[in-house]
């Protein structure tokens, strides 16, 4: 029979690797972030970003490339700028743009990058002061591109 000494070694000994286990997740999986190359870009809204959340997610055609870092009212005090950071190998050229796309009913946004008609082009908002970091061109998604078409035929008929 293991005597009281034994026991109380035994104890420690697992209490100790059960907390140097436990901080090295912590670290790998905190520092993950930190490890990955990401590249830092910026879009603009001239409508209302409700249900886009920080870390919401960056897709281009369905594939996740990055998130959302920050949320802020632009410095003309009238667009929304939203700051993504997007994996490094992402090739990001001059005819990408970003929309708002709905996740399921939730309500909850994420952005998704593609290439945009010339017509919806057209639609982006115009950027009156110099960006911090490189801008992505927006325009219109899910309920804002369906009201926008809208206008834009009604706009033909008169």
């Amino acid at each position: 029979m293991p005597s009281v000494k034994t026991n109380a070694i035994r104890v420690g000994a697992f209490v100790v690797v059960g907390v140097v286990m436990s901080v090295l997740a912590l670290i790998y999986f905190g520092a993950s972030d930190l490890l990955e190359h990401r590249q830092t870009y910026v879009t603009y809204f001239d409508v209302t970003v409700q249900g886009l959340n920080l870390d919401s997610p960056v897709k281009f055609r369905g594939v996740t490339i990055g998130k959302v870092t920050d949320l802020r009212i632009a410095p003309d005090g009238e667009l929304i700028e939203v700051e993504m950071s997007l994996e490094s190998d992402f090739p990001v050229t001059d005819s990408l743009a970003v929309k708002m796309n709905i996740t399921g009913i939730t309500g909850l946004r994420y952005l998704e990058m593609d290439f945009p008609s010339i017509p919806e082009q057209r639609l982006s908002p115009i950027i009156t002061f110099e960006p911090e970091y490189p801008a992505i061109p927006s325009v219109p998604g899910g309920i804002e591109e369906l009201r926008s078409e809208e206008h834009t035929s009604e706009l033909q008929s008169h």
